[in-house]
Formats: structure tokens, C-alpha cells, sequence
């Protein structure tokens, strides 16, 4: 396969690809934890984004190099952002009031988990990629291929965010839930309730700001805490 057509599957095909197993790793979870009809409703709302996304990316590759650095410009800026709100987070979590109870780090939530994975792999593929040009075409900036560059920036940051994510805690605070450097006011929690197959599921719905955002956290609370959690949440939810 020559150059071109590498490129081109780097480009197009890899990120179509790692969209269409999101979506059904979403569908997926969803279904489970909300059933099949608000699954399809979460997919439903999200795709009207996913085209303007596209859009986006189809207009950005016509750019050519000068796109993907613009491209690049832009994630950068939200990447450097999370970083603000990852280093602000404990002056910030002083909102969410006297803690309850540390459940601990949210590293086993299977779908960070998987975004981990599939981030990693995508990552490590651009690396290799830009790595294979840099040894065989040298770093002439007109025949270096920026995409490589670009791919291997934003998989690697987004690996940094998720991973940073795995690593936070959940906590049930006096005025509601810290998850993932976010903050659940208990007035935006709509419901809860523990899954029957697994007992140490807990399922909070909560109305989301914004339509591409889940409607849900499905945390994973161990049986020693679950007692404990369920007063909390029949203390604060008496709805």
C-alpha cells in the first residue's frame, strides 16, 4: 500500500471506525442500565452532533495539513482546559460541602475502561505511523505528513484525560456527588435505583445540560459501602 492510501485510512477510516464502536459500546451500556428505548433516544440525540462533526472533519481534511493544525489548535484548547478544571478541582469541590463517604477511584467503570483501550490503540497507531515517516522520509516539512502528528497529539491527550478520569474518586458530599471532577447537585438527580442482576450497581439519573452528555452514572459501589450509600441517598432524594 503506498503512502497516500496509509494516510488515508489513518485519517478517514481509523477515526469513522472508532466512532461506530463508541456509539455501539454506548448503545450497549445503556440499554443495560436504562433499557433499550432511552438508549435509542440517547443515540438519536447525539447524532445530529455526530454530522456536524463530520461536517467538520470533511472540511478540515480538504484544508490539508493546515486543517489538521487547526484541528489540533482547537482540541489542544479543550485538552489545556480540562487541565485547569483537573488542577482547580479541590478548591472547587469545597461546593459540594462535608463529605459523606469515599468510595474510592472510578478506574473500574467498563466504559472509561474501553475509551482507555480504544484510545491507547489509535494512539500507539498514529505513533508508530509518524515514527515509521520520520526514519523513512526525515522531517522535510513538504513531504511530512501532518496527520500523524496531529493523530498521535490528541489520542495520547485524550489517554492523559481518561486516564486522569480512572484516577479520580467518587465521593457523596453534603450537597451532592463528586464523579469524574464533576460536580451532581442533588436538586439534578431525577432518580436512583440498584440493578437487580448485579446488587452493587447503583443507577443515578439526572437531567443533562447538555443533549451529547448521558443522562446517567452507573457507579459501581462495594457491598461493604452499599448500606451506608443508600442512606444517603434516602436522606437527600425524598422524591
Amino acid at each position: 500500500m503506498n503512502i497516500s492510501g496509509t494516510t488515508y485510512i489513518a485519517s478517514v477510516i481509523l477515526p469513522v471506525i472508532l466512532l461506530a464502536i463508541l456509539l455501539v459500546s454506548r448503545y450497549i451500556f445503556t440499554s443495560r442500565a436504562v433499557g433499550q428505548h432511552k438508549a435509542g433516544r440517547e443515540i438519536l440525540d447525539i447524532l445530529p452532533w455526530i454530522l456536524v462533526g463530520l461536517t467538520f472533519a470533511l472540511s478540515i481534511s480538504r484544508l490539508g495539513k493546515y486543517g489538521w493544525f487547526s484541528f489540533l489548535l482547537i482540541y489542544e484548547v479543550y485538552f489545556m482546559s480540562f487541565l485547569i478544571n483537573l488542577s482547580t478541582w479541590h478548591l472547587r469541590k469545597k461546593q459540594a460541602g462535608t463529605l459523606l463517604i469515599n468510595i474510592g477511584k472510578v478506574l473500574r467503570n467498563q466504559r472509561l475502561l474501553i475509551s482507555i483501550f480504544m484510545s491507547t490503540i489509535f494512539a500507539v497507531t498514529y505513533s508508530s505511523l509518524l515514527i515509521h515517516q520520520v526514519f523513512s522520509k526525515g522531517l522535510n516539512y513538504h513531504n511530512f505528513d501532518h496527520t500523524y502528528l496531529a493523530g498521535a497529539i490528541i489520542f495520547w491527550s485524550s489517554v492523559i484525560m481518561f486516564v486522569s478520569r480512572g484516577l479520580s474518586t467518587l465521593e457523596f458530599r453534603e450537597n451532592g456527588i463528586c464523579y469524574m471532577f464533576s460536580f451532581m447537585k442533588w436538586e439534578r438527580v431525577t432518580s436512583y435505583s440498584w440493578e437487580k442482576a448485579k446488587n452493587n450497581i447503583l443507577l443515578i439519573t439526572f437531567q443533562p445540560r447538555f443533549p451529547i452528555v448521558s443522562s446517567y452514572w452507573r457507579l459501581l459501589i462495594p457491598l461493604v459501602h452499599k448500606d451506608t450509600v443508600n442512606q444517603i441517598l434516602a436522606q437527600h432524594l425524598t422524591n
